[in-house]
């Protein structure tokens, strides 16, 4: 085989492996932006698939610290919805110390399938958050 022909062929296969790695990107899942200020949740996405992969990019743009959970929504008559039975019921919990002011924390999470048409939201259960509207319902299909 001429050198010029082995290189262009060499070449060929190169760029199809780059092809395949920028194919698998994808893999880490949908990308979904949530926002968290004083005191509101923003998303990109409030609709999602059981059973797909997200990667989640939550950023605290509020001035105090924040939590980020897939939750049950919390019934107004619940006496301690700080407590540790209302985060029992979690899916997800991000931690306050993980979201102080300004923080930027990805995740990669993908819902069960036992958990599609159940009534969810992103929520911040710091005391007093979730009160003054912390919340955002999401719909998992």
């Amino acid at each position: 085989m001429p050198p010029f022909t082995r290189l262009a062929l060499l070449m060929l296969v190169g760029i199809a492996m780059l092809s395949a790695c920028a194919g698998r990107a994808g893999d880490a899942g949908t990308d979904v932006r949530i926002t968290l200020t004083d005191f509101g949740v923003q998303s990109s996405l409030v609709e999602f698939q059981a059973g797909t992969p997200y990667t989640f990019t939550i950023t605290n743009e509020g001035l105090v610290p924040h939590e980020f959970m897939f939750i049950p929504p919390v019934a107004a008559s619940t006496h301690d919805m700080h407590g540790e039975a209302v985060h029992a019921t979690a899916l997800i919990q991000v931690e306050e110390s993980e979201l102080p002011p300004g923080a930027v924390y990805t995740l990669l999470y993908t819902f069960p399938q036992s958990i599609a048409g159940t009534d969810l939201e992103i929520a911040c259960h710091t005391p007093g958050h979730y009160e003054a509207g912390m919340r955002l319902p999401i719909t998992v299909h």
